[in-house]
């Protein structure tokens, strides 16, 4: 992909460019994480939590967890 200045970049935007569609590998993959971990985030996984934490730990104390 280029922009008007003829400069290039990489288009991370369109995964069938990278990996092909249905590429053995990506499917494995997908298939695997979801065994492990169910994404959909209305049910609450220990993972979800402890991912929460280390976001919020990263935030200014005004907006971590337990900020008063």
């Amino acid at each position: 992909m280029y922009d008007e200045k003829d400069n290039a970049y990489l288009d991370c935007i369109n995964n069938v460019a990278h990996v092909g569609h249905c590429h053995p590998a990506i499917v494995d993959a997908a298939t695997n994480q979801m065994k492990l971990l169910y994404t959909n985030s209305r049910f609450l996984h220990d993972n979800l939590v402890i991912y929460a934490k280390r976001i919020t730990d990263t935030m200014p104390k005004p907006l971590s967890i337990g900020s008063k």
